[in-house]
């Protein structure tokens, strides 16, 4: 406060001001008072405080007032959502989006599952594109890596729930304060996962799940069974074909377009893909591509094409890096992992359970079935397979299938892991050797192993695939014809004598097979030749023979005979005979279906020098001693030989209503065993002519559209 002369506030305002500027530092120094200015400091200090106190107290209530404000958002999207632009252009479904949207109206949750590249992302898309009004507010997110982070981390979500998150808290309970926020949100709302990956999040789905005010789709590959799953069917042609055309302007051919979906499963995602390449490619064809697929040859050079990525803004790659990308396998331990390789040697489709543990062998049925049940629901709860036929059977997609291939193949060991696998499975298959309709069911998995794991990649299990190809080219002779037996047989011994020597003894048996398919009009003395070669190694081996050895030696000696009884060669007839002879005594050896056999030539023999009473009588002996042998060492397939010779041997007779009860008895046991090849297609063909020679025209009738069907 100033201090001094009252005659200076007796002076007008004006004049004080101007005598107030006038005045130095020091004269105005001398008029402060020092003690009031220093009241009046504390003052202001104090009024401050109580300033900032107010607006604490203000920003608090605020806060408090935002809690207590309900959202009223209505018609927006929280996140970023993924619309279809043109609708017309996103093919099928008509009749599942109808069905999705009731179930959600009725239940508010589904989780739409299959493999992936079905189409269930694309699905959601054009769900929500048509159904958009429908709904209040919308939440679309991709879970990548957790439900809880996806949430948390989605800073469009956090800022259209004006939701300012504690840092300090751990993620599960910043996921729980925002789902909260969710749960005050209207009604009638609808959140949309696409849940990209296979890790464990049923816990935060169901609390997901449980918001009373929203509508819940989940897009997965796993089959969650606890969050109503609803299985996305495939494309139907007409839809597979239009979004083929769609990115595909230039011409293909339809039956191979046919071909190509049915072995890609319909998925939609690879026929967009490789439309994509085609389109981009020079002068790439549908039917360069599919062939790739096939042979596995996709990581072709001319197939590096740059497309593309559908949902990727500014992302091109090749068709081959996409779908390794696409279809990698993540979220399963070591002994899934390893079992999901094993299925991916076998057919896409149709995987029975039980074969698969009896490939492993019937003594230790028990363990492996329970083993393998529970890592068939491991890999079925993570959308890797699925089942079939009321949980019989099990399928792997068919791109799954290759991509896991893909990477064996790239790996150090290839597929010396599954070793074990294929000699089990081998040894299943020699176990038809006499009842080729016991081992039948194994045989579609052999042909899947030795078609999947290519020659160049064999190297470290390449003598149990060429045992396995060996067992698998002669049980399949008895189920299919084939016009290339004999080239199929040439190219595995070629094979097996440049990898395993020409003295390896499995070439006994292939010698001998092949020898079998030959045609005996035009190649009697190649028969020969391979027969003797088989005989030679068996008897150079003889010094190490098992009891299979010894029979394999048997049969082929026996095979040599019946060729020579065709040559019209009865002085080796008679040798290879005695040779038989000598093992048997040798080993003490007669407990065996060829015993049959030897009553067989015998009577051939007989039946040449006209003597055709010992001649059937040899026959019977044939029968009768089949009968008397363990049926397990039983062969019902030289049993159906054996009538069509007594067939024969009546003709001879003049006995023509024997012959055909003979001959019916051969076809008869062909068909109980479900033989179907080209010895089958004679015995048909011979009971035929008798029904005609009999003047039988229903049974000729009858017969003739079996064959028919047989040849079909």
């Amino acid at each position: 406060m100033f201090t001094g002369n009252r005659s200076f506030y007796a002076l007008p305002d004006k004049r004080r001001l101007t005598n107030l500027l006038s005045l130095t530092d020091t004269e105005i120094s001398q008029r402060i008072d020092s003690k009031f200015i220093q009241l009046i400091g504390f003052e202001l200090e104090e009024i401050k405080d109580r300033i900032k106190a107010v607006e604490s107290i203000q920003e608090s209530q605020a806060v408090l007032i935002e809690k207590l404000r309900p959202n009223t958002f209505e018609k927006l999207d929280l996140t970023l959502v993924p619309y279809v632009n043109d609708v017309e252009e996103v093919f099928g479904w008509e009749n599942e989006l109808e069905e999705v949207f009731d179930i959600l109206n009725n239940k508010k949750l589904i989780t739409i599952n299959n493999y992936g590249g079905v189409g269930k992302t694309t699905f959601a898309k054009k769900f929500l594109t048509i159904n958009r009004n429908k709904f209040n507010n919308v939440v679309w997110l991709n879970i990548e890596k957790s439900v809880e982070t996806s949430f948390v981390f989605n800073n469009l979500l956090l800022s259209n729930l004006r939701i300012k998150l504690d840092k300090e808290k751990t993620v599960e309970e910043q996921f729980n304060i925002i789902l909260n926020e969710l749960d005050k949100i209207g009604e009638n709302n609808l959140i949309i996962l696409d849940i990209q990956e296979n890790d464990e999040t049923n816990s935060a789905l169901n609390n997901i799940a449980s918001l009373r005010n929203w509508k819940k789709i989940f897009l997965t590959r796993a089959k969650l069974k606890t969050l109503n799953p609803y299985l996305l069917p495939y494309l139907d042609y007409n839809s597979a074909i239009s979004l083929f055309k769609l990115h595909c302007s230039k011409e293909f051919d339809e039956t191979v377009f046919k071909s190509f979906i049915n072995y890609i499963e319909f998925n939609s995602l690879i026929i967009e893909l490789v439309a994509k390449t085609i389109e981009n490619g020079f002068d790439l064809t549908l039917e360069f591509v599919f062939d790739s697929l096939e042979t596995q040859n996709l990581n072709n050079e001319l197939l590096k094409i740059d497309i593309d990525l559908y949902d990727k803004e500014n992302k091109v790659t090749a068709i081959f890096d996409f779908i390794l990308q696409k279809f990698s396998v993540k979220g399963i331990n070591d002994t899934e992992k390893f079992f999901l390789e094993y299925l991916a040697l076998l057919p896409s489709t149709d995987i029975v359970i039980e074969d698969l543990v009896l490939i492993c062998g019937k003594e230790f049925y028990d363990g492996n079935k329970l083993s393998y049940i529970n890592s068939i629901n491991s890999l079925e709860k993570k959308g890797l397979v699925q089942y079939e036929n009321d949980k019989k059977s099990i399928r792997v997609h068919k791109i799954l299938q290759q991509t896991i291939i893909y990477r064996l193949r790239a790996g150090n060991n290839d597929f010396i892991g599954f070793m074990f696998y294929i000699t089990w499975l081998t040894h299943r298959l020699t176990e038809g050797y006499n009842n080729p309709k016991e081992s039948f069911r194994f045989l579609k998995y052999a042909e899947s192993i030795l078609n999947t794991i290519k020659e160049e990649y064999r190297t470290s299990i390449y003598q149990p695939l060429l045992i396995l190809e060996n067992e698998y080219l002669h049980l399949s002779s008895f189920f299919f014809i084939r016009d290339n037996s004999d080239e199929l047989w040439a190219d595995l011994i070629r094979r097996t004598e440049k990898y395993l020597g020409k003295d390896a003894l499995c070439l006994g048996a292939m010698y001998n097979n092949l020898a079998s398919t030959l045609n005996i009009e035009n190649s009697l003395d190649d028969i020969i030749k391979y027969q003797r070669k088989a005989n030679n190694l068996y008897l150079q081996h003889s010094r190490d023979f098992k009891n299979d050895n010894l029979l394999m030696y048997i049969t082929s000696l026996q095979n040599l005979a019946q060729a020579y009884l065709l040559k019209d060669d009865p002085e080796n007839v008679l040798k290879c005979l005695q040779k038989v002879a000598a093992l048997r005594k040798q080993n003490y050896f007669y407990n065996d279906a060829q015993v049959g056999v030897g009553y067989t030539i015998l009577s051939e023999l007989h039946r040449r020098n006209k003597n055709f009473d010992e001649s059937e009588s040899l026959i019977k002996k044939a029968i009768k001693y089949h009968n008397s042998i363990p049926k397990e060492k039983r062969n019902e397939f030289l049993l159906s030989i054996y009538y069509n010779k007594l067939a024969e041997s009546s003709i001879l007779k003049n006995n023509l209503d024997d012959a055909i009860i003979h001959q019916l008895r051969s076809v008869e046991i062909l068909e109980s065993q479900e033989i179907k090849n080209i010895h089958a297609v004679k015995m048909y063909q011979f009971l035929i002519d008798l029904f005609k020679i009999s003047n039988n025209p229903d049974n000729h009738i009858i017969y003739k559209d079996k064959l028919e069907s047989l040849l079909k």
